[in-house]
């Protein structure tokens, strides 16, 4: 029994960070609605359909750290510190890249997101 408190405590501190992540994106939307909310319809329309967007482009770096989470879960199941340390640091480079990457897109993209 006390093996399982401790895997069961293991997946909770290992997944909170992308459940903490997930909440937080929901908020910063409806933050953002209601914001604009007052300007009028127009306004509230524009920030609303602007969610798909926004949780298309958040999708994308989510499906990476699941990927990541996963793999830090396995090293950290078979207790290999070396593994965890090259892990970690292969999420250090696909967030810095990826980042990137997306800020690029997002800013090209930007001014046509309107009219599409």
């Amino acid at each position: 029994m006390n093996n399982k408190r401790a895997t069961f405590k293991s997946l909770i501190q290992l997944a909170a960070p992308a459940v903490i992540q997930q909440i937080l994106s929901m908020i910063l939307q409806y933050v953002d609605t209601a914001m604009v909310g007052h300007l009028g319809e127009a306004a509230t329309a524009s920030v609303s359909t602007s969610g798909s967007v926004n949780f298309f482009i958040h999708s994308i770096p989510v499906a990476f750290s699941v990927g990541i989470l996963s793999l830090l879960s396995q090293a950290y199941g078979r207790k290999d510190e070396a593994d965890i340390r090259k892990i970690s640091a292969l999420n250090m480079h696909l967030t810095l890249w990826f980042g990137l990457g997306l800020t690029v897109i997002c800013l090209v993209t930007a001014p046509y997101l309107p009219i599409w």
